[in-house]
């Protein structure tokens, strides 16, 4: 909770700024919210993946401020065995609120990308293979287990191309699978 809190405060930070100094701007800007081994419930993940409302203030535009616009996105430590994309017990029970979450109706309207992840150890196209198979892992649990429609999510593996932490790149922290909300369905 405390990035969120972190977040929200310098947003409120950006917007006060643009409103004193009679800039016109839109705020968009959310960061990833990383769970790591804590299981968030199905409320929580409802709100970190409902897109929020733009905030827009009156004035004199001069320009864009630096607010980069990113969507929605929350970070599970999903278990797997060692070098393996075959979901753990553990894994399916984090997975749980997040099923539950995407069938919701608060989401329902929404598209997601489910990201995999890695560490930096192994060769850069293994680790890319095996966040593919690990984000179709997930994927298709969700699928058959909570019904998700395959048409909603978008599935991604990123390898140890973004890192979580870069300062040690071969940290369990890296280890993750990502949702984001992409848009919604037409």
């Amino acid at each position: 909770m405390k990035y969120l809190i972190k977040f929200r405060n310098s947003a409120v930070s950006v917007a006060c700024a643009a409103v004193l100094s009679g800039l016109s701007t839109t705020l968009v800007a959310q960061e990833e919210v990383y769970y790591g081994d804590r299981v968030p419930s199905k409320e929580e993940l409802i709100d970190q993946l409902t897109p929020k409302p733009k905030y827009k203030t009156r004035g004199i535009q001069f320009g864009q401020p630096d607010v980069p616009k990113t969507e929605p996105s929350v970070s599970l430590a999903i278990n797997f065995a060692y070098d393996s994309f075959e979901l753990t017990p553990q894994a399916m029970q984090q997975l749980a609120p997040l099923g539950e979450a995407l069938k919701s109706d608060q989401l329902s309207a929404f598209t997601f990308d489910i990201q995999g992840h890695t560490d930096a150890s192994g060769s850069e196209a293994y680790n890319l293979s095996l966040s593919e198979k690990r984000a179709l892992a997930v994927g298709s649990h969700l699928y058959s287990t909570y019904g998700i429609d395959p048409e909603k999510i978008q599935l991604t593996g990123k390898g140890e191309s973004e890192l979580y932490d870069k300062a040690n790149p071969r940290s369990g922290v890296n280890r993750r699978v990502q949702i984001s909300t992409l848009s919604a369905q037409q």
